[in-house]
């Protein structure tokens, strides 16, 4: 079968299930915001416990590093990634995932 990159185009989006974007941007929005609701409510916690502003700013990411790495862990991350999409991404819970993923993967292949 001979096709032009503009015929595989028109055929791979012939196939393809239309993306529900307000959806997948309110369950962004959503799941971005709770991420950091609960990094505000940590640091509001940290602060209440006595630490300083940039003390308890380190624990909180410190925090959402360790809860994005355990999560990434038991496999439950991805299938929260699967589901809120961006809004996962959120900077530190994001670079969490990216760096314990690789990780998994190259110990399930010994």
């Amino acid at each position: 079968m001979d096709m032009t990159n503009k015929e595989y185009g028109e055929y791979v989006n012939g196939k393809s299930k239309p993306s529900p974007i307000l959806k997948n941007l309110i369950w962004a929005f959503v799941i971005g915001g709770l991420i950091c609701t609960v990094g505000q409510g940590l640091l509001n916690l940290y602060k209440k416990a006595g630490l300083t502003a940039e003390d308890a700013g380190s624990a909180v990411s410190m925090t959402l590093i360790f809860a994005a790495a355990l999560l990434t862990g038991l496999g439950l991350f991805d299938k929260l990634a699967k589901r809120a999409g961006a809004g996962t991404l959120v900077p530190i819970t994001g670079f969490a995932n990216a760096m314990v993923s690789p990780a998994l993967e190259f110990k399930s292949e010994d």
